[in-house]
Formats: structure tokens, C-alpha cells, sequence
């Protein structure tokens, strides 16, 4: 029963643009919320839309790569969730892999939705590090400076943006 769980996993992936260069990342973790991977991965001189696509795209193909059949992607783009049901949407350059994982996640249990970026921090933090990652990076392990936002999510602990004026 527990390794039938344990092969339920969830994805929370985003994306992000900072001047000309762009990043995407995510975490997956198991159906008890222990983190499994994470990864960041710099995109180049793209825009913030591509980033977002290309982050939903990879996690499907990390999914993929470890044979996990049942995945929910949680993404802050409503331009990722829409993606899938629309080519046109997806950028000409990213057509490829799409189709790719189209067809994988039609041979799985899949299930993509929509949260709010507060709900999606640690996504949100690893894409903002991509920026600054040579092409693609990993981790088993949270690095210390995301540890915080993992067990937060863990713990379904709310994470507010606060802004001064």
C-alpha cells in the first residue's frame, strides 16, 4: 500500500525573467509532503510566458524519466494550465516537447491546476535561482536557503508577500 503511495506525486513548478535571461523551477514531493527533488534550470534570453511553459514541460519530463504514474502539476501560470489544452498557446520553440509530454501524460494519471503564487514559494524561490544556475541543476536534498519554504509547505503553513509603500 505505502509504495503504491509513494509513486503519487506532486509538482509545483514556475517560471521567471529577470532583464534579458530566463529560469524556470520546481519541487516534487510525495503524497506525506516529504520533498523527493527539486531542480532550477537557466533558460536563457527568453521571456517570462516561455519560462513558465518550460517549467510544466520539464517536470513532466522528470516524471517521466522516473516512471511516476500518477502526477499532479501545480503551477502560478494560468498560461501553463491553459497550455495544455491549447497548442496555440505554447511557444513555437517549446512545440517539440510538448508533444512529447502530451503524449506521456496521456498513458498517466495527470492532473493540472492553478495556485496562487503564495501557495507557490518554494517554485517560485527555485526559478529565481535558476537565473543564476549554469544550464541545469538538481537537488535530492532542499538547499539550506529553500529549507524554510519546504517545511512551511509541508506544513500547509501560508506564506504571505508583504510590500512597503
Amino acid at each position: 500500500m505505502r509504495d503504491e503511495i509513494v509513486h503519487k506525486v506532486k509538482a509545483n513548478t514556475d517560471g521567471a525573467a529577470v532583464n534579458a535571461n530566463s529560469a524556470c523551477g520546481g519541487l516534487f514531493r510525495n503524497s506525506f509532503g516529504d520533498f523527493i527533488f527539486g531542480f532550477a534550470e537557466n533558460l536563457g534570453n527568453n521571456n517570462a510566458s516561455f519560462a513558465e511553459v518550460s517549467g510544466a514541460l520539464r517536470a513532466i519530463e522528470i516524471a517521466q524519466q522516473y516512471n511516476w504514474n500518477h502526477l499532479w502539476l501545480e503551477t502560478d501560470s494560468s498560461l501553463a494550465v491553459k497550455a495544455f489544452n491549447n497548442l496555440a498557446s505554447i511557444p513555437w520553440s517549446l512545440h517539440n516537447r510538448w508533444f512529447s509530454c502530451r503524449a506521456y501524460i496521456r498513458q498517466i494519471h495527470f492532473l493540472i491546476t492553478y495556485v496562487y503564487r503564495e501557495a507557490n514559494s518554494y517554485a517560485d524561490l527555485s526559478a529565481n535561482e535558476g537565473v543564476f544556475v549554469d544550464g541545469y541543476q538538481t537537488f535530492f536534498d532542499p538547499p539550506q536557503n529553500l529549507f524554510p519554504n519546504v517545511l512551511s509547505n509541508k506544513l500547509d503553513k501560508p506564506n504571505f508577500r508583504f510590500t512597503h509603500f
